[in-house]
Order: structure tokens, then sequence, then C-alpha cells
């Protein structure tokens, strides 16, 4: 679901760039997480051999991106 978020707002031409990408002016981004199982699990030698924190890196990236954007 995050990845047809991403494909569907984050245009150049519509949400950044020339062309009246500007919808995310003046916008905050936000990321709620709930794992719904037991930490255990996401630890490096648990059933999805990752941390939650791990998971997180490539929101995190893409965050950081659209911040130097400079949209706000």
């Amino acid at each position: 679901m995050a990845k047809k978020w991403i494909d569907n707002v984050l245009i150049y031409g519509w949400s950044y760039g020339k062309n009246g990408g500007d919808k995310l002016q003046r916008r905050k981004i936000a990321l709620a997480v709930s794992a719904g199982i037991q930490e255990k699990d996401y630890q490096p030698d648990g059933k999805y051999y990752y941390t939650l924190e791990q998971g997180l890196v490539p929101f995190k990236i893409l965050f950081k991106f659209l911040l130097s954007l400079k949209l706000s």
C-alpha cells in the first residue's frame, strides 16, 4: 500500500518540480507503524531477520529526499 501511495503521489510536476509541482508544499510527513507481532520476530535472529528500525530505513531515505526538495 505504501508503494502505491509513493507511485501515485510523488510524481515530478505534480507533487514537486516544475509545471505545478507544488502539491506537497506546506505539508507535513508522518509515518505510523503497527507491527502486530512479537518484538523477538523483528531481530537479526528472528522470523523477519531485521529489526523494525532497519525496515523503516527506506522511508527515512525518502523523507530526507523530500526535505532536500524544499517542499515546505
